[in-house]
């Protein structure tokens, strides 16, 4: 929806982009159960029904993850297809619903902590305090938010 797609076609490729990826590791992970099915004995009748338990709980998730996930997600986004039409690279500009006042609680809050930690680091730097450039961190940290 932020690249100013329909809702519908919107959800329909990010569907049909996840699908493949969510298949081959459902199939990777089964892959590693078919070993199970050439049990003999005692514990042939303990870990199959495990096995299989696993490998239908998965292709179930993937039927549900093609069918139901996507009508749900149209049901749910309905109403904020306008946010994201008005707002600028997918960023909604007006106060959307409850959903959306919970999402920019927790990025306000993320990106103070953020700025605390930079801060915190900054004072901590090698660069500022003069201690040589082995202490404290190394210069080649991932930094949040920054390229």
């Amino acid at each position: 929806m932020g690249m100013k797609k329909l809702l519908v076609k919107a959800v329909l490729d990010g569907a049909q982009q996840v699908a493949v990826p969510a298949l081959v590791a459902i199939l990777s992970i089964s892959i590693v159960f078919v070993p199970v099915l050439l049990l003999t004995g005692a514990a042939k009748y303990l870990f199959t029904p495990l096995a299989m338990a696993v490998v239908f709980a998965l292709l179930a998730s993937y039927l549900l993850s093609r069918t139901l996930i996507p009508n749900l997600v149209h049901f749910l986004l309905k109403k904020e297809v306008n946010l994201y039409r008005e707002g600028e690279g997918g960023e909604p500009k007006e106060t959307g619903g409850w959903n959306w006042k919970i999402h920019r609680a927790f990025n306000r809050r993320f990106k103070n902590m953020r700025d605390r930690y930079e801060r915190r680091e900054q004072k901590t730097s090698p660069r500022s305090s003069g201690r040589g450039p082995f202490a404290v961190r190394p210069y080649f940290t991932y930094r949040p938010g920054q390229r």
